[in-house]
């Protein structure tokens, strides 16, 4: 698919934050996501903005770079499974 444009939408099925600052050992995993909109909520120090953070990196890879994490993540994108670390 080198150079080949992709279309449709990016499904995040899981995010699963090993290690993150804040985060002990074993970190936390979201599964079972669905397609479209997903609400994450949770009282102050519950992991929301480590939760953004995480998928913000697992995204873009200059951002992952900079994060100090560990963050392991499957989609889909146009029908294929993909994942992510």
């Amino acid at each position: 698919m080198s150079g080949e444009r992709m279309s449709g939408a990016l499904h995040l099925e899981r995010l699963h934050v090993r290690r993150a600052p804040g985060i002990d050992d074993g970190g936390f995993a979201l599964d079972g996501l669905s397609p479209g909109v997903n609400v994450v909520f949770g009282p102050n120090g519950s992991g929301k903005t480590t939760t953004a953070a995480a998928i913000e990196a697992v995204l873009w890879a200059d951002v992952a770079a900079r994060t100090r994490a560990t963050i392991d993540a499957r989609f889909t994108l146009a029908g294929v499974a993909w994942g992510a670390r």
